[in-house]
């Protein structure tokens, strides 16, 4: 799974003020191998497979013609190999010259406070990215001075197009059969998922047996209660916030009591979360929590809808960040012409080669078509309305370098009933104490 891979406090966005001109990046200046002369920009990222794959390699070939005389030297590794190396990668003499990080503490917090990175402000402001792309996005890529916070302070990646947002899908045919609407809230996807238990239908397809599927339900279910200022200045250290601030507990009370209702199939600790998603798309349940990308035969996908639940002011607010930031390394010979790439992989262009691949863009992109595939023209309208409201929010777990990991583990006691909501919330708040207060 990818990860993953967002909405900006209040308190941050006075933050955004760019830096004085002798802060910013002082790197080479240009932008083109003079007349004869070849460029190699060395560039690495986490998808060696697949449509993302493609993506860089389109994307990638697509900026060379625009600039004649480069070339771009693609390696692609694992999302695991890349969090596990980064630190040494980019601290290498040989480090590649732009190179993808991931958002949170074990990525680019970690790369900027060890100065391994060229702060963007410069080039934020000369390409307008502030402009083109909602700040709560770029906040997950921002480090303060000090390197204790999060979504303040100096850019140092750059998002590319590519969203991983969290949604859940449902099936048309079902909720038709059963005279409900599309929710929006949790109160009303609670009062679905009760007539659909009462139908004999599953109402959630739920698989923990390899845990990571509990983050959707939950992060939902938190977004859902919790506004998007409280969830940002968390995940950022912002303040003294707390688990329990952030209405954790009631969340991790929602989730339990779906598990002890019957919303999830009987045996959802004993099941993947790939045989879940094969359970979906047979047409054995109501809704599925999951990343976007999830896909049957054509006519699974024709009858199968995405979305995400509202925040607690009516706002459009979903998890999300880019799926593949990229910063650009300190011993990089051509900071100027990395720059011109990031802005490129982040642009219009970039964005109609996602749309043509299936994968869905962080921006409206114009003068795109999905086509015929009901599911992913879906996808991209909850992306833009998400976008539009500035609704994207952290993943909960990026608060600390180890998060996801208690989050899995104690998230199938929950469902068991075998912890409290309680020590649920107890468990994470010593995760983000033991990083926090070092």
């Amino acid at each position: 799974m990818k990860h993953r891979r967002h909405v900006l406090p209040l308190a941050v966005v006075a933050t955004l003020a760019l830096p004085p001109a002798g802060a910013m990046a002082q790197g080479s200046s240009r932008h083109l191998p003079a007349q004869g002369q070849h460029i190699t920009l060395t560039e690495l990222d986490w998808n060696p497979t697949g449509p993302d794959s493609t993506f860089f390699n389109e994307v990638n070939k697509a900026f060379e013609q625009q600039h004649p005389g480069v070339t771009v030297q693609r390696t692609a590794i694992s999302f695991n190999a890349d969090v596990s190396t980064i630190r040494l990668r980019a601290a290498s003499p040989s480090a590649p010259c732009i190179i993808g990080a991931n958002e949170g503490w074990s990525g680019v917090g970690a790369l900027a406070k060890d100065n391994l990175l060229v702060p963007l402000n410069k080039y934020a402001q000369q390409y307008h990215w502030f402009t083109r792309y909602p700040t709560a996005v770029l906040a997950q890529q921002m480090v303060s001075a000090n390197g204790k916070e999060l979504g303040t302070g100096t850019l140092y990646e750059m998002a590319t197009v590519l969203a991983g947002p969290q949604s859940i899908y449902y099936n048309k045919q079902l909720l038709s059969q059963l005279h409900l609407a599309v929710p929006s809230t949790l109160a009303q996807l609670e009062h679905d998922m009760a007539v659909a238990k009462a139908h004999g239908i599953v109402p959630m397809e739920l698989g923990l047996q390899d845990q990571v599927q509990i983050t959707v339900p939950l992060y939902q279910v938190l977004d859902a209660v919790t506004p998007a200022k409280q969830l940002s200045n968390f995940v950022y250290g912002i303040g003294k916030p707390t688990v329990a601030s952030i209405g954790m507990t009631k969340a991790a009370g929602v989730i339990q009591t779906w598990a002890k209702d019957g919303y999830f199939p009987k045996d959802e600790l004993g099941i993947s979360s790939s045989q879940a998603q094969n359970n979906f798309f047979a047409g054995q349940g109501l809704f599925f929590p999951a990343w976007p990308g999830y896909s049957g035969t054509a006519a699974q996908d024709a009858r199968t809808g995405v979305f995400a639940l509202d925040g607690p002011n009516g706002r459009a607010e979903d998890q999300d960040n880019s799926n593949q930031p990229l910063g650009i390394t300190r011993s990089c010979k051509y900071v100027s012409l990395a720059a011109q790439y990031l802005n490129y992989v982040s642009g219009p262009a970039a964005g109609r080669v996602a749309v043509h691949l299936g994968l869905v863009p962080q921006i409206s992109v114009q003068g795109s078509s999905a086509g015929g595939d009901l599911l992913f023209r879906s996808e991209l309208g909850l992306a833009n309305r998400v976008a539009a409201s500035n609704g994207y929010v952290p993943y909960f777990d990026l608060s600390t370098l180890t998060m996801l990991t208690t989050l899995e583990r104690a998230g199938q006691s929950l469902v068991a009933g075998r912890m409290t909501p309680q020590a649920f919330t107890a468990a994470l708040q010593s995760d983000y104490s033991a990083f926090h207060g070092s």
